[in-house]
């Protein structure tokens, strides 16, 4: 049967995904705080600054047409409901038995939401991009009246450069228009700004989104084999800046127990708008495998410098260890043959609860959503729009 070696991770981790890898860039970013509405970003000291911007929208429930006006700043709100993202509107529609049964009885609607924030004018001269976790669906955003565009999925995440658009030291009004009308799957997917929204500020040079990548294979793994792991590491720097830049990549590897193994260190230039992949190979000696009973994971810091100063980090976890699926014997993980146990989730970050209670402890049994009341339903929806799966899962 065919070998399947190893734990790709670029950011996501999979179940059966271990190792954590670390990696230092030389382009810094900024990582930003939350605030209140109208949110205030807080210029920081770190390179990338990071603000959330989950709280006080305002949603109006129906479309609005012409949508010209409701786009702009100047638009009157003042009678749309404050609500606090992740938002799903149609958990507050009423059951009938005439909607789909599978999208839990209730009836879909266009959805409208706005948002005023302040940009720092500290972030002048900074890349400015606007990141949504995930819209259901179908959404178009505009940002001071002027579009950014439309993204349709409701389940993949999207992000809009709004470097050019944004008002700095000044009050910016994003506009959202969700329609969940036509639906993806045959289960109950709701609709809105169901996840996270972040504003990012980082410098011209730095990290590209999920700009790292760790693929690590173990000579012999199938069979056991325990010696060493050889680690392919890909960096992909991005220069948004308006001239030639050179910049020093540099990628620390950590242990599951704090120690650092490897750091690894590579210089490039970049053009203006340039974008350049970094490859570094290290080997990990002895490595500590990734497995059920013992989910050991590593570290990888990536770090991007400019004239020796950190203007980028991140830092990427990932595990080592082998796969091989074959199809008479079942599935093997480092060598030993290992039952699979799974659940009918249908998104990637559904029901902390469920994780708690089907896969405590990596021992999954099977789950299956049972039908439920109308009152009952609506219990099981509201704790289905969750952050994080349990605690101890990558």
């Amino acid at each position: 049967m065919q070998n399947e070696k190893i734990g790709v991770f670029r950011g996501i981790s999979a179940i059966l995904a271990g190792v954590v890898f670390i990696g230092l860039s030389s382009c810094s970013t900024t990582r930003a705080k939350g605030a209140d509405s109208p949110t205030t970003a807080s210029a920081a000291t770190e390179p990338r600054q990071r603000t959330l911007l989950d709280a006080d929208w305002l949603f109006h429930l129906g479309d609005i047409t012409p949508n010209n006006q409701v786009v702009l700043s100047s638009f009157d709100d003042g009678q749309w409901q404050r609500v606090q993202v992740p938002h799903d509107y149609v958990l507050d529609g009423i059951y009938s038995s005439k909607n789909d049964r599978g999208h839990g009885y209730l009836p879909y609607d266009v959805g409208w939401y706005r948002k005023r924030f302040v940009i720092p004018e500290g972030d002048r001269g900074k890349i400015l991009k606007l990141d949504f976790d995930g819209v259901f669906r179908d959404s178009e955003v505009w940002l001071n009246g002027q579009s950014l565009g439309r993204h349709q999925s409701g389940y993949t995440p999207f992000s809009y450069d709004i470097t050019k658009l944004a008002k700095l030291g000044a009050e910016n009004v994003i506009a959202v228009r969700v329609d969940p009308r036509k639906f993806e799957g045959w289960w109950y997917e709701g609709g809105g700004i169901y996840r996270h929204v972040y504003l990012t500020a980082l410098a011209p040079v730095h990290l590209a989104r999920w700009g790292t990548y760790v693929v690590s294979t173990v000579p012999n793994g199938d069979q056991g084999g325990d010696a060493e792991a050889d680690v392919t590491i890909q960096t992909t720097i991005e220069n948004g800046g308006t001239a030639a830049a050179k910049c020093e990549v540099v990628s620390e590897i950590v242990s599951p127990s704090g120690e650092t193994l490897k750091t690894l260190k590579i210089s490039d230039s970049l053009a203006v708008n340039g974008r350049r992949e970094l490859v570094q190979k290290p080997v990990i000696d002895h490595p500590m495998l990734w497995s059920i009973q013992t989910p050991n994971l590593y570290q990888l810091r990536t770090t991007v410098l400019q004239d020796g100063q950190p203007v980028d980090s991140t830092t990427t976890t990932f595990g080592i260890r082998t796969i091989r699926y074959d199809a008479n014997k079942g599935f093997f993980l480092n060598g030993k043959h290992v039952e699979i146990y799974g659940t009918a989730s249908h998104q990637d970050l559904a029901l902390a609860l469920q994780y708690r209670i089907v896969c405590k402890n990596g021992a999954c049994s099977s789950y299956k959503r049972r039908a439920a009341t109308p009152g009952e339903r609506r219990t099981i929806l509201r704790t289905r729009r969750c952050s994080t799966p349990a605690t101890g899962w990558a």
